[in-house]
């Protein structure tokens, strides 16, 4: 029996010494631009019999290369998982961390930079103010797929200038209708917010 117990602990000890490698990319899918500087760490959370919790460990850390690329080597001890940081919230995520991290494991973090839009609406040769403007709003969140915002209504003789909005880099898309004097035609517009810039979207209907 002791025999037995020592040579589990052996085994135990063996697979707890034995390393793994984390490796992947952080980079930004519009422009495919690697994001460099970005912590990766390797956290296990704490054991306790607090509500709320004890916090967690830091096990491992790196940071991303010039490219976005990174690599981390740890010990797998179970209950492991991925956590990235340094101003992370300053992105659009498009992805969620992996719950846990264990053995040889690749996973790329997909962060849409953003940008400032300024938007001025205004509504033309205004017939009434039973003119209206319905449009859904679509922009690129990963190429050369979107995704679909809510729907707007604008109505009446519209002239507004809307403060300035932190949102995600790429192709802002309005597309639509117009209607006045109870003729309805198609309406679309577009405007490129550039990477860590800001644009003014002057909108004509």
């Amino acid at each position: 029996m002791k025999h037995s117990i020592f040579i589990f602990a052996i085994i135990l000890l063996a697979s707890c010494g034995k390393k793994y490698t984390a490796t992947g990319r952080v980079y930004n899918p519009v422009n495919g631009n690697g994001i460099a500087g970005l912590e990766v760490q390797i956290r296990k959370g704490k054991a306790c019999l607090s509500y709320d919790g004890c916090g967690s460990k830091l096990l491992e850390s790196t940071t991303t290369d010039a490219n976005g690329y990174y690599s981390i080597t740890y010990r797998d001890r179970g209950g492991q998982y991925l956590l990235f940081k340094n101003d992370i919230d300053e992105y659009h995520r498009i992805n969620s961390n992996i719950p846990g991290v264990s053995g040889n494991q690749v996973y790329d973090l997909l962060l849409v930079t953003k940008g400032y839009l300024q938007k001025t609406i205004t509504n033309i040769n205004c017939f009434d103010a039973n003119d209206k403007l319905t449009i859904t709003s679509k922009v690129h969140k990963s190429l050369p797929t979107y995704y679909t915002s809510q729907s707007a209504v604008y109505n009446g003789c519209m002239n507004q200038t809307f403060s300035n909005s932190y949102v995600v880099m790429g192709w802002h898309v309005w597309k639509g209708t117009v209607t006045k004097n109870n003729i309805t035609t198609p309406f679309a517009d577009s405007v490129y917010v550039p990477e860590g810039g800001s644009v003014q979207w002057v909108i004509n209907y």
